[in-house]
């Protein structure tokens, strides 16, 4: 019978090539300490990418030159208005709501110190592997918009904390593997994985893999797991 190690180790052995970047990006590129930028950054990405697939965000980004359209320095310079023009949004939309917390989070932050920033929104942490769970539950105190428990965990992950975001894939995966979240910390414990690591590990290889929840099942016993 397979293990949760074993399991884990079958997914990072068989990721496509955006998986493998995926990896690297968690190894080699997480940022260490906390600043109004990489804040900037990850809440935006977070706040696109809720309630759609990575791929279509992506597209969507790409296709508006959302960065540069939307970086700090134009939502300072820029009405919302403005800058929803640019990329074809509609304020009383989905995406024009969106990109209106987006718009209102680069003015928060624009000209904060990384200081400034560890003390408004992380308690004073600046070294971002020292973001815990505490964390999650401050940030969703703040009552920031789109700032839910799973997009708290996506954020302080991608600014370096060690987390496991409770999205699809990991319930689907807890359901048909009926793993408990502590059996993925005792797995990567084992592997010498943070949880993060464990996080974009099935992420990406459900996402290179699978694609649609309701295969998880499926997919698992024809690659006899």
């Amino acid at each position: 019978m397979a293990t949760t190690v074993s399991i884990l180790k079958h997914c990072q052995d068989n990721l496509g090539e955006n998986g493998l970047a995926h990896l690297d990006w968690y190894d080699n590129k997480r940022p260490s300490k906390i600043s109004a930028r990489e804040f900037f950054h990850q809440y935006a990405w977070a706040v696109l990418v809720s309630g759609m697939s990575r791929k279509s965000a992506q597209g969507w980004v790409d296709n508006n030159d959302f960065w540069t359209e939307f970086s700090m320095s134009s939502c300072r310079s820029s009405s919302l208005d403005q800058l929803l023009k640019r990329v074809g949004a509609e304020r009383n939309t989905v995406r024009g709501k969106k990109l209106a917390a987006i718009h209102a989070m680069a003015r928060e932050l624009d000209g904060m110190s990384p200081r400034e920033v560890a003390d408004r929104y992380f308690d004073g942490v600046i070294e971002t592997r020292n973001l815990e769970e505490r964390h999650v539950a401050l940030l969703r105190s703040l009552r920031i918009p789109y700032l839910g428990p799973a997009n708290a965990q996506f954020i302080l992950r991608n600014l370096g904390g060690e987390f496991i975001k409770c999205d699809r894939w990991v319930e689907a995966l807890l359901r048909h593997f009926k793993w408990r979240i502590c059996d993925l910390e005792k797995a990567a414990t084992k592997l010498g994985w943070g949880l993060a690591r464990v996080d974009v590990v099935l992420w990406s290889y459900c996402e290179d893999n699978i694609r649609i929840t309701r295969n998880v099942s499926k997919h698992f016993r024809a690659v006899g797991l």
